[in-house]
């Protein structure tokens, strides 16, 4: 096996695993803050916990192979968790959009009800934390499961 220069030590190696393993607690503390009130500077300490932790695991080219493979993966997943969002987000535009046409045909227009499903739900803040809290699920699903 050749001498790589640039290869990662174990300590590198571990520590970003570990900068993944911070970013899915903050994660997790940002998911919470859907149902409870946070300062802003711990939703800001988390919101760039999370961002580096992705970060890392996106810029991986300094990390051996199985990182790469996890992070790879985690990425898809994610990338699922966002398909599955535009569906959602899809039909309930075509929903809404079917309301309002047949209030228009039926001659009232009552505009008070236009918007069908949480709203909450579908904010960006919520579903970047989403589609970030299923690839941090999944990273570490595809590194403990072997």
């Amino acid at each position: 096996m050749p001498y790589d220069p640039m290869a990662p030590t174990p300590s590198e190696r571990s520590a970003a695993y570990y900068i993944v393993g911070v970013g899915a607690a903050a994660n997790l503390v940002l998911l919470s803050t859907q149902w409870v009130t946070l300062s802003s500077l711990v939703s800001g300490g988390c919101i760039l916990a999370v961002a580096t932790s992705l970060l890392v695991a996106v810029l991986s080219s300094r990390n051996d192979d199985y990182f790469r493979h996890v992070s790879c993966i985690a990425s898809r997943f994610a990338m699922g968790i966002i398909a599955i969002w535009f569906c959602l987000a899809a039909i309930i535009h075509i929903g809404n959009g079917a309301q309002l046409i047949g209030e228009w045909a039926g001659g009232g227009l009552s505009g008070d009800n236009v918007t069908a499903g949480p709203n909450d739900w579908f904010a960006s803040e919520t579903l970047a934390i989403t589609v970030a809290m299923a690839f941090h699920i999944r990273f570490f699903f595809e590194r403990y499961r072997r």
